[in-house]
């Protein structure tokens, strides 16, 4: 601050309510800490969303100083051949992209393909951050009926991200909040359609026909979706999967997040 240079802060989506609600206490100490001490008078927040905008005024006061410009999405991967995914009702291909922490919900997801019929394989790619929530995913895993198979494979390159997305019916992402969730517009732009929660800025999915965003507290639905995945046919499967690239594209198209990121970093 006192060399005068502009200080930008982006959180992330880490003072949403749903990141805040692990180790809730500590962070909110923390924030009124912050607050009462000045810590980040003249930073410059970075907002990537009204609902991130509303977040860092709750914490931070009204008078914060805020730019706002949409997360940047990344390249468009879609170009999928009509037919290339097989798809027959009454088998899933899921993929979990995410670290292993409680944040990313993992065990959710686990918990509700109990409820799900058919012949079901999920493989999960990624890290574990969290050992004591990884043993409780464990568990969980070997509690799952004969006709859910789960497979546990370590963090992938991003290269390879798409191939993979590539090979699977659906993304499924019940985490309590994403900034953006960059995984999400992936798998959308990969023809995989997400099932994620509503606590992203993804929420218009099942009106694109494109995948499915369901509060976390209507596990019915979510289990109803899942259902609904596994009995899909291969024609059905392929209108939602090029709806979801079409919509990946169409929000490229429309985006301006590159402009509004330029502005925000340039100097005046």
């Amino acid at each position: 601050r006192r060399s005068g240079v502009k200080i930008i802060l982006a959180p992330r989506g880490m003072l949403g309510e749903g990141s805040l609600r692990i180790r809730k206490l500590k962070k909110l100490l923390f924030l009124k800490l912050s607050r009462v001490l000045g810590l980040y008078n003249g930073v410059v927040f970075h907002s990537t969303s009204v609902d991130e905008k509303n977040d860092i005024d709750e914490h931070f006061g009204k008078n914060t100083l805020i730019e706002f410009a949409p997360n940047l999405p990344g390249q468009f991967h879609g170009g999928r051949v009509v037919g290339s995914k097989v798809k027959e009702s009454g088998r899933l291909k899921l993929v979990s992209v995410a670290r292993i922490a409680p944040e990313k919900n993992l065990n959710y997801a686990l918990e509700l393909l109990k409820e799900v019929s058919g012949q079901v394989e999920l493989n999960i790619y990624g890290s574990i951050y969290d050992h004591g929530y990884w043993k409780k995913c464990s568990g969980t895993i070997k509690s799952l009926p004969e006709n859910i198979r789960v497979h546990k494979h370590e963090g992938v390159p991003h290269q390879e991200l798409y191939s993979i997305l590539g090979k699977h019916h659906f993304l499924i992402l019940p985490s309590p909040g994403e900034n953006f969730g960059h995984i999400v517009f992936e798998a959308l732009s990969s023809g995989c359609p997400p099932i994620i929660s509503d606590n992203t800025p993804w929420k218009e999915l099942q009106k694109q026909s494109a995948g499915w965003s369901i509060p976390l507290n209507d596990k019915n639905s979510w289990i109803s979706a899942l259902n609904e995945c596994v009995n899909m046919d291969q024609s059905r499967y392929d209108l939602i999967s090029v709806a979801t690239e079409e919509y990946a594209a169409k929000y490229l198209m429309e985006t301006e997040s590159l402009e509004l990121t330029r502005k925000m970093f340039a100097i005046e």
